[in-house]
């Protein structure tokens, strides 16, 4: 039973792990069928003449996932007793980076559909996506510290910087289209308008804890904050007697509008390029260029609070148990750090919050007519902070019907993982399914991600099928597919 337990621990840690979104170009890049290949070079092209995108499940993308640790680093095995404990010790010691970077995110595409031409194709899509990004120091982890160090027989400070978190959430309207310039060369760009449903953010926060050695034996907590949250949401802010924030409520019904006045524009570039009569292919991208500048519901929460704790005389508790003293007491601990929160409330300014871009390079080279292998390397831009990752991918096509990725590499946070996509085609429905970011063992797994798309295409294959029936007196020249093979 325990070990049953086990293994649902690590299959719900690894779904449910907060990380950073748009990994699954790994695998999807490699799929030349798939309209979803779109998302991350605007260059490529499927060989269909068209497709249509089923709303809803037409390569719906849940991403979770952290940079900074896995399961493994965080829960320790003792063999002896076949149990799995929380070790913040162990969690320190493997902690990858300065800062973890955790990302969740929700891509729900709701119409998209597109139409290719001998030299060009168009294309458009409407989705709604939910971004969450969150940056946490590892001197986050110094807390388990406490606040004396009684080994060395010395206080222990506490500086927090660098702690930062982004939410989105936004409906997108889409344009793009490729042009093959030349027979080598194909450029690709996508204008995004942007209409913002709901955000916050932060700028600039600070935490700082000071012991304070008095002289007498006792010791005082100097804590200090200062910081900034913009929120644009319908809030319902309810101040105290002295004018700070006491609650607030988040009125979810007025979030309905498909269009709205937080607006802002993205851009996607990308090119392709075809050497060695389309044998060698390669390309670059930049995807998520811009920003969403949010002008109504805004609501700016500051706070800057300096505050010294002396401690209490607990003296009358341990001696004299009564109840309205009890109660005095409490209410004074509370009246206390009541003092700390000092936070102001604001509202009708507009600020801009920009998306995280990601750059995008790939190489794919055909070693037979039913496998090609490929690099790929990705540079994403989360908080300030940039996240690299390098993965090697093959595709195994036995027909026009089925398509096979596996790819493996090293991704954000130095984590080895593998991922794997099937495209199966039956008529003019295609399925597409693509998982990503997953280690070979579980326990190792920082988060995963999966794709799962229904596209309905028109005139599937028609170039392949028409130069595999060519007589020996046409003229046989490899297709050209546009996309990826």
């Amino acid at each position: 039973m325990n070990k049953i337990f086990r293994a649902a621990t690590v299959v719900l840690f690894a779904a449910t792990n907060i990380g950073m979104a748009n990994a699954q170009e790994s695998v999807l890049l490699l799929m030349k069928d798939t309209p979803q290949q779109l998302k991350y070079n605007p260059a490529l092209r499927t060989t269909s003449r068209g497709y249509f995108v089923f709303p809803g499940v037409g390569g719906a993308t849940v991403t979770v996932e952290n940079t900074g640790f896995g399961f493994s680093d965080l829960y320790v095995h003792d063999k002896t007793t076949d149990e799995w404990s929380l070790n913040l010790d162990h969690l320190a010691q493997n902690f990858k980076g300065k800062d973890d970077v955790l990302h969740v995110g929700l891509d729900l595409p709701l119409l998209a559909s597109g139409v290719s031409m001998p030299k060009m194709m168009l294309f458009w899509s409407i989705a709604n996506k939910t971004t969450a990004e969150v940056t946490l120091p590892k001197s986050i982890l110094d807390l388990r510290y406490g606040n004396y160090d009684y080994d060395n027989n010395k206080v222990v400070n506490h500086e927090l910087t660098d702690i930062g978190f982004k939410m989105m959430n936004y409906n997108e309207i889409s344009f793009g289209g490729n042009y093959e310039i030349t027979k080598f060369l194909t450029i690709g760009a996508t204008v995004k308008y942007l209409s913002g449903l709901i955000s916050a953010s932060t700028e600039d926060m600070y935490l700082k804890f000071e012991t304070i050695d008095r002289g007498d034996g006792t010791y005082s907590m100097h804590i200090k904050s200062k910081g900034q949250i913009n929120v644009a949401a319908p809030v319902k802010v309810k101040n105290d007697a002295e004018g700070y924030v006491d609650d607030f409520e988040l009125e979810t019904d007025k979030i309905v509008d498909i269009i709205t006045k937080n607006a802002g524009f993205a851009f996607d570039f990308g090119a392709k390029m075809n050497f060695l009569d389309n044998k060698l292919r390669v390309g670059v991208s930049a995807i998520d260029i811009g920003s969403i500048k949010w002008k109504v519901d805004n609501n700016t929460f500051q706070t800057e609070a300096d505050f010294t704790y002396n401690g209490m005389d607990v003296s009358d508790m341990l001696t004299d148990i009564d109840k309205e003293k009890e109660e005095d007491y409490w209410k004074e601990i509370g009246d206390e750090l009541s003092k700390f929160k000092n936070t102001k409330h604001s509202s009708g300014e507009s600020f801009k919050t920009k998306l995280s871009p990601t750059f995008m390079a790939f190489g794919e080279y055909e070693l037979m007519k039913w496998m090609n292998v490929g690099a790929m390397a990705s540079l994403k831009m989360v908080n300030g902070n940039a996240l690299t990752k390098a993965t090697a991918n093959m595709s195994l096509r036995p027909s026009h019907h089925f398509n096979f990725v596996f790819s493996m590499g090293m991704h954000p946070g130095m984590a080895f993982a593998a991922g794997a996509a099937i495209q199966a085609t039956a008529g003019p429905v295609q399925f597409v399914i693509a998982s990503d970011r997953m280690n070979f063992n579980l326990t190792k797994t920082r988060g995963t991600q999966l794709t799962f798309g229904i596209n309905l295409l028109m005139g599937a294959g028609s170039k392949e099928e028409a130069a595999q029936k060519a007589t020996p007196t046409q003229t046989r020249k490899r297709p050209d597919y546009g996309g990826l093979r």
